[in-house]
């Protein structure tokens, strides 16, 4: 079989460096890749979660690698999501923000329940599929403290009963600073910052306790090394208390859960020594597109902060 070369650009608002994957028979061929700039190809990424409201699909082209430029947001494509229940939303340029699509209609996604996306653009038409898993409930969230070089640092847990399947998470956290009048900052916010975990064959079945980010004490933060301009997802986030965390957990598709993974590596380098910028990144979205198309079901606990222990 001949192999097609391509390169592309852009997923989050920092461009990754993603690998086309023709879908064929339900089976995936992993694409090489040349280092010299190729052909722009449409990238699609969007999520359906339970929350009930608008939901939202990204469409853009994407750029020439070495251009350093972010990728062409298209506003003309023909965006639809349809549902195994019967469901059917058009999804409608937003007039603020080029590329972004949100649902004629406010909805939440059910469980067990398939989606089925379609985005038209340039007479090109490109489908995905996900389907909502049924949720895992978390009951408790924990923090554990330890002091290294006068840095107090406070580790976030979440504890729930795992099922026996192979299980794949993805893990949201909500802040709110006591100091700012507790407005609420999504942590996980951009792609690169999602936190993501399995459930190692080990431990199936099994009562979990998954770390989920570490939080700097606000009362050591005088005594810190300053961290330069070093990237905004390793800088700290303080606490103090009477600040309030929430986490949100989701079971996903495993494939989603590699795009994730592989696009994260993307971004931080795999290896940072000899690590080029491209490898092969899953895709779920037919027809050439890359990006993904995915759903799932949040279920969230919260705390509040009380100080070290």
């Amino acid at each position: 079989m001949k192999k097609k070369k391509t390169v592309i650009a852009g997923l989050t608002r920092n461009p990754l460096l993603i690998v086309a994957v023709l879908l064929v028979a339900s089976c995936t061929e992993l694409i090489d890749i040349r280092t010299d700039n190729s052909p722009p190809v449409i990238v699609i990424y969007g999520e359906l979660t339970n929350e009930l409201k608008q939901q939202e699909v990204n469409v853009s082209r994407s750029s020439p690698y070495f251009d350093g430029v972010p990728n062409e947001r298209i506003s003309d494509a023909s965006v639809t999501v349809s549902a195994s229940n019967g469901g059917l939303w058009q999804f409608l340029p937003c007039d603020t923000v080029p590329g972004l699509y949100r649902s004629d209609t406010p909805f939440a996604a059910d469980t067990l329940v398939t989606y089925s996306l379609s985005v038209e653009v340039d007479g090109k038409t490109y489908t995905a599929e996900t389907e909502i898993l049924r949720p895992i409930m978390p009951d408790s969230l924990s923090f554990q403290t330890m002091t290294m070089m006068g840095v107090r640092t406070h580790i976030l847990s979440i504890h729930f009963q795992d099922t026996p399947q192979n299980n794949y998470y993805l893990l949201h956290t909500t802040y709110k600073d006591s100091a700012q009048d507790y407005k609420d900052t999504l942590l996980t916010a951009k792609l690169s910052r999602y936190s993501i975990s399995d459930n190692e064959r080990l431990f199936q079945g099994q009562y979990q306790h998954k770390m989920v980010r570490n939080f700097a004490d606000r009362s050591t933060k005088d005594n810190e090394v300053s961290m330069g301009d070093g990237d905004e997802q390793n800088r700290r986030i303080y606490l103090q208390s009477g600040d309030s965390i929430e986490v949100t957990l989701s079971l996903i598709p495993k494939g989603f859960y590699d795009f994730i993974r592989q696009c994260k590596n993307e971004q931080n380098g795999e290896n940072p020594m000899f690590g080029g910028p491209a490898s092969n990144i899953e895709t779920n979205i037919s027809n050439g597109g890359v990006g993904y198309f995915a759903g799932y079901y949040s279920a969230g606990v919260a705390t509040k902060f009380t100080g070290a222990k």
